[in-house]
């Protein structure tokens, strides 16, 4: 699983690199945007910092465990997406970002 994970990583960063090489704009430089995007990080962050202490801590089925990686995987990668698709459409650089969500969705849910 780790092993596809990093090819999933490789291979998102060079879809990426390839596709929108010319002058990529990053969400983090826009001026209006940059406060929302990272105060909905550290929000998102946070939350799933206490998912996986509540996770720890109270013992529970293997099931559950998996399908918390997927929730979580799908929160993260989905805002990712979304303030990409809002902010930066007429990059579309959400498309990669949109399809690397789709398929690493839908290899966690092959894992369960």
């Amino acid at each position: 699983m780790e092993f596809l994970l990093l090819f999933y990583m490789l291979f998102y960063h060079l879809l990426k690199w390839l596709l929108f090489d010319t002058d990529r704009e990053k969400l983090t430089e826009i001026p209006n945007v940059q406060d929302d995007y990272l105060l909905g990080r550290v929000v998102i962050s946070f939350i799933v910092f206490v998912a996986l202490i509540v996770l720890i801590m109270i013992p529970s089925h293997e099931l559950v465990y998996k399908w918390s990686i997927f929730i979580m995987y799908g929160i993260v990668l989905g805002y990712q997406t979304f303030m990409e698709w809002k902010y930066l459409k007429n990059s579309k650089e959400y498309v990669c970002s949109l399809g690397f969500l789709l398929v690493g969705l839908g290899s966690l849910f092959a894992w369960i």
